[in-house]
């Protein structure tokens, strides 16, 4: 269910964002071009509307051909590059905690809500765009659901299939 978000619409793209496009083998220059986007935007941390983030993805899917890419991308960040809210998450004092604060932390650089339901022995998690905004692309979907397992894999320092 989308929300009223109050605050102006920005997303944060840092530099490692591109850097780990580029270190799966897209070339960040490609990726402006198809989200037609400015070019050089890749070159520096940058902050983009929540439909030229959508965009970026669109373009990640289109290029890459790997339905894989944005798990990749969450695996194969070192934990020191990540965005502050996983790192700060990794320092929690459990998995219950750690997961709160990727949530709270996270809405510093996006407008997107992460919503984490805890109801007896399951949990469940949703994404909420602010009102008005287009259905996630499947990709940006499966880099959260990559962070939150790839915080629970770093967070307990077991990789489990």
């Amino acid at each position: 269910m989308p929300y009223l978000h109050t605050s102006a619409e920005r997303c944060k793209l840092p530099r490692v964002f591109w850097e780990s496009i580029e270190q799966l083998g897209l070339d960040p220059w490609l990726i402006e071009q198809h989200a037609q986007l400015p070019h050089g935007l890749h070159l520096n941390e940058s902050f983009v509307s929540t439909h030229q983030l959508f965009a970026v993805w669109d373009a990640i899917e289109a290029l890459s051909a790997d339905p894989a890419f944005a798990i990749k991308m969450v695996r194969d960040t070192p934990s020191a590059k990540h965005k502050m809210a996983f790192v700060a998450a990794l320092y929690a004092a459990d998995f219950r905690d750690g997961l709160a604060r990727l949530s709270r932390l996270q809405r510093l650089c996006s407008p997107d809500k992460l919503c984490i339901d805890e109801r007896q022995d399951t949990v469940s998690f949703s994404i909420q765009w602010p009102s008005g905004t287009a259905p996630a692309p499947y990709l940006s979907v499966e880099a959260c659901f990559a962070l939150v397992l790839e915080l629970g894999r770093r967070g307990t320092g077991m990789n489990r299939p």
